[in-house]
């Protein structure tokens, strides 16, 4: 194992950088599962009230009939919003355990290392993830102010986790 103690933390502005382009990457990804998606749905939801005024004996129910589109409407748009919150979210979690880095970290030169193995556990990935997205993410100031405050420039789940974001040289 390589000596721990001589690492030296990424500056914070790349990180924010390559969160910035890994953000701009996942959007386009769930873009792609997103928009087909609520494509096919209005279709098929038009089709469906379509189908029912044109039934001369339905037309009476149309009004019965919409709460449980809309209703359907609400569900599928969810499941959608799930697929794309594991899409976000396993992103993070499975680029950092399986290659220490994210794209955007990658192109900015940064890598994740754990402080106390010579690889991250899948545990160490997903507790990072969990507080990056609940709460670095929304806050922001939470994750920054710990960076600026930690002697390792480390996040709150980067501490929790003893894991630390580096600059690779090269």
């Amino acid at each position: 194992m390589k000596d721990k103690t001589l690492l030296i933390s990424a500056p914070i502005w790349r990180r924010v950088v390559a969160l910035t382009i890994d953000w701009l990457l996942i959007s386009l990804i769930s873009n792609f599962v997103l928009i087909p998606s609520i494509m096919i749905l209005g279709v098929v939801l038009g089709v469906s009230v379509f189908s029912i005024m044109s039934l001369d004996g339905l037309k009476d129910n149309l009004l019965l009939m919409a709460p449980i589109q809309i209703l359907s409407l609400l569900c599928a748009l969810l499941f959608i919003l799930l697929i794309c919150l594991i899409i976000w979210h396993l992103y993070f979690i499975l680029f950092e355990y399986k290659f220490n880095w994210t794209l955007g970290k990658k192109l900015l030169g940064l890598k994740v290392v754990s402080l106390n193995s010579d690889t991250l556990s899948y545990k160490q990935c997903l507790i990072r993830e969990v507080f990056r997205c609940y709460s670095d993410v929304p806050l922001i100031f939470p994750g920054i102010v710990t960076m600026i405050m930690s002697k390792r420039g480390q996040r709150l789940g980067d501490i929790l986790t003893e894991t630390m974001v580096i600059k690779v040289d090269g």
